[in-house]
């Protein structure tokens, strides 16, 4: 599981937060937040949500990488799939 540090505005692990703070729990009194969900991706940024979690937002390039995977997986030829994303 991971948190957002928002004093290192960045991911945290469960491992560095029990080194850290000795807990596997979100600690908001010391800037450590849970998610919204769980990326699987590099944040380049964090949205505070109303229920107070914070949501990490991923880079669009991310976004357009997997959608170019895909269309190549589907059978387009690497060119066919570019031209689909422009």
């Amino acid at each position: 599981m991971k948190f957002f540090d928002s004093k290192a505005s960045a991911l945290i692990t469960c491992e560095e937060m029990c080194a850290k703070y000795g807990t596997h729990e979100a600690l908001p009194v010391l800037g450590v937040y849970e998610l919204s969900l769980q990326p699987d991706y590099d944040p380049v940024s964090f949205e505070l949500l109303e229920d107070g979690t914070y949501y990490p937002v991923q880079s669009y390039d991310d976004k357009v990488g997997q959608a170019r995977a895909a269309l190549i997986a589907a059978g387009l030829s690497p060119e066919q799939a570019d031209t689909a994303l422009a």
